[in-house]
């Protein structure tokens, strides 16, 4: 593929996730925050081929190529860590004296492409930014045809 001819198509993304409440952030005034939309692809990963004299063609990349690496599952944690604490004041969450602490999980939507780093990397995002055991049906993964994001689906 020239490097002038991308398309959406070629584009693999992670997933949008959509919070909802109605509580004010921290340090804002008079202000309501109503819900966030996050869209962003999946974390780093090994390469999708090799090339000609590749010097690392038998290399065990870790899951294979097109896997997401380990670090591309540590920075979509982080990144989970992050904006759960910029926007936990959507959601109620409970501690008790242990400080274990539990989310209220049905104020969000997560969507992903069926591609397996995809789905990996929104698990490893969810680690981070719900920080306790979440039910896989939290995730939404989207059929290959029927995903109209990536262009591929078909209405």
């Amino acid at each position: 593929m020239a490097l002038n001819t991308f398309s959406i198509q070629n584009l693999i993304l992670l997933g949008i996730l959509i919070l909802s409440g109605g509580n004010n952030i921290r340090g804002t005034s008079g202000s309501t925050l109503k819900a966030v939309s996050m869209l962003f692809r999946h974390g780093d990963r090994a390469p999708a081929v090799s090339y000609p004299l590749d010097p690392y063609h038998d290399y065990p990349w870790p899951g294979g190529y097109e896997a997401l690496s380990p670090r591309g599952y540590r920075e979509l944690y982080g990144s989970g860590l992050i904006k759960s604490t910029r926007y936990s004041s959507l959601f109620a969450i409970d501690c008790d004296r242990d400080a274990t602490c539990t989310m209220t999980l049905n104020k969000i939507l997560v969507l992903s492409s069926a591609t397996q780093r995809c789905v990996d990397s929104v698990q490893s995002f969810l680690n981070g930014f719900v920080r306790a055991d979440w039910p896989s049906s939290l995730v939404n993964v989207i059929p290959p045809n029927q995903d109209e994001m990536l262009g591929g689906g078909k209405p």
